[in-house]
């Protein structure tokens, strides 16, 4: 495996192969996702206005969801049409994301004042951009209600995009499609930085435990962020192409207490007494905060 700054798909058990932690000393280009252009399936068109009878629905979410992948450090993300897609071009590692909302129940009941209910549906797929291979396939689900004191003017049957981005059914859309962007960069695609706890660093009495880790400013780190240690676990299957596995247990956690270009000087917040952290353990850190130590 290449040394540097690895992007790597840990869970192995969906693409075929265990996986070994580096220490990261370089930073390689950061990842790119192409987005693809939010479908609307639900059957509600939101208007842009009076004199724009269009459904701009689709090109809001599409927007939002540009900015909270541009809003990442170490991702590099851009619209793509959809026959970009299985080209076998562009930066090697790319993957492409396809979301459609399928569902969005909103409701307005008026007795005592108003009370309205959201539910929104996302289906999102994930695939490699050069090959157009599906890797994973999920959905993304969001409830909210609120209530007031005071009767709320009901939605009409097509909505204009000026009151209904002021609702809480946009609201709710927001975090269905945050929920999109956390499966993608936090959840099960495993997409993390690695780094290595490179040296370890004598302080007077010897508590708190300090060390030097491989990632510093250029990985997108901040000082107070909390990093994940882990030591990855042999684990014995009955599979006979894959008699044994490495899967990451967390062993601990480390904080940020200073940064260089390259380099942290982390102290241990966390650890399993009879695991201790020691010298060459991993990192594991998501690509975007916040970080809290999470695998």
């Amino acid at each position: 495996m290449r040394k540097g700054l690895a992007l790597s798909l840990l869970l192995f058990c969906l693409f075929g192969g265990p996986f070994r932690l580096e220490a990261a000393t370089a930073v390689q280009d950061p990842l790119t996702v192409l987005v693809l252009p939010v479908r609307n399936e639900s059957g509600l068109s939101i208007w842009g206005s009076p004199y724009y009878p269009q459904d701009v629905l689709a090109t809001k979410m599409t927007d939002y969801l540009l900015r909270r992948f541009h809003d990442a450090p170490l991702v590099r993300a851009r619209l793509a049409a959809p026959d970009e897609i299985g080209r076998h071009e562009g930066p090697k590692g790319a993957i492409a994301l396809e979301t459609a909302l399928y569902r969005m129940d909103l409701t307005q009941t008026d007795r005592v004042g108003s009370k309205r209910k959201a539910h929104i549906s996302l289906r999102l797929d994930l695939f490699d951009a050069a090959t157009g291979k599906e890797l994973i396939r999920s959905v993304a689900q969001t409830h909210r209600g609120e209530w007031s004191l005071f009767t709320l003017e009901a939605l009409p049957p097509t909505p204009l995009w000026d009151p209904f981005s002021r609702s809480l059914y946009w609201k709710a859309t927001e975090r269905a499609l945050d929920d999109v962007f956390d499966q993608v960069m936090k959840g099960f695609t495993g997409y993390h930085l690695e780094g290595t706890l490179i040296s370890s660093v004598v302080v007077e009495g010897g508590k708190p435990r300090r060390f030097l880790a491989s990632l510093g400013r250029q990985s997108s780190l901040r000082v107070g962020d909390i990093l994940a240690v882990s030591r990855p676990e042999r684990i014995r299957t009955i599979d006979p192409e894959r008699p044994e596995v490495l899967y990451p247990k967390l062993d601990g956690k480390v904080q940020v207490l200073s940064i260089t270009e390259h380099e942290a000087l982390v102290v241990v917040v966390e650890e399993d007494k009879s695991r201790p952290i020691r010298l060459g353990d991993g990192l594991l850190v998501p690509l975007c905060p916040p970080r809290k130590g999470d695998l």
